[in-house]
């Protein structure tokens, strides 16, 4: 509803509409699974339209009243690629930078790198991937490193920088190797 009175130009009555989703999602008791589910898809939405609208600081305010850590690395993270897709890129590395989780922060980080490479912003996607690889490094398990190193490499062929795809894809191969050998290793006991 506040995004077709934006659309009308009737600013006022949008914010006044995302003002009153804001505090049901800050305020209302929460009972049951079903319930906190509803309530992070609500708040995550309502980040997502705040940000749409250009009111970025309250966007960036929704993940902080979310329970899961899932859910708010997921908002950041589509945050992170709006503030890409509105010129907003300086603000990217900001919002990126509050994912403390390695994996979810590499993860968010191809995101933003795809939305770098969709609006010709070249430079910041080989900027990002270069950290996303640093920071990969830094991934303790071994599923979420191979996964990683492998999406890392897919991206970096699009870029038509292939020594380093294909030393991050024979990366991602030899943790798949790990887990392998692990998983031998437990099935032998």
């Amino acid at each position: 509803m506040a995004f077709e009175y934006q659309k009308a130009g009737d600013t006022r009555a949008a914010l006044a509409l995302l003002a009153d989703a804001s505090e049901i999602g800050r305020d209302e008791e929460v009972y049951g699974e079903q319930g906190l589910m509803m309530r992070e898809s609500l708040l995550h939405e309502l980040a997502l339209w705040l940000c749409h609208g250009g009111h970025y600081e309250e966007a960036l305010r929704m993940p902080a009243l979310m329970n899961s850590q899932e859910q708010q690395n997921y908002t950041l993270g589509e945050i992170a690629k709006l503030f890409v897709r509105s010129g907003n890129s300086g603000r990217v590395f900001e919002v990126s930078g509050m994912i403390k989780d390695n994996y979810a922060r590499v993860i968010c980080d191809l995101g933003v790198v795809d939305a770098f490479i969709a609006s010709e912003q070249l430079a910041l996607a080989d900027h990002t991937l270069s950290e996303a690889l640093v920071r990969t490094g830094m991934i303790e398990r071994p599923d979420q490193k191979a996964q990683t190193f492998i999406e890392i490499a897919a991206r970096l062929a699009r870029r038509e920088q292939t020594g380093k795809a294909l030393r991050n894809s024979i990366r991602g191969s030899q943790h798949c190797a790990l887990i392998v050998d692990g998983y031998r290793q437990f099935n032998r006991r």
